[in-house]
């Protein structure tokens, strides 16, 4: 079910129903490059 039939059917954005199957990862990747900055350049 889509966002916008379940926002026809209740009114409402229900956000705690998600069955599309996806996963989201998200990665601060800045960390990473500043530590390796770090690491190559004291």
């Amino acid at each position: 079910m889509s966002r916008s039939q379940v926002r026809r059917q209740t009114g409402k954005l229900d956000f705690g129903t998600n069955d599309s199957g996806c996963n989201i990862l998200h990665v601060d990747m800045d960390a990473f490059y500043a530590a390796v900055e770090l690491r190559d350049y004291p």
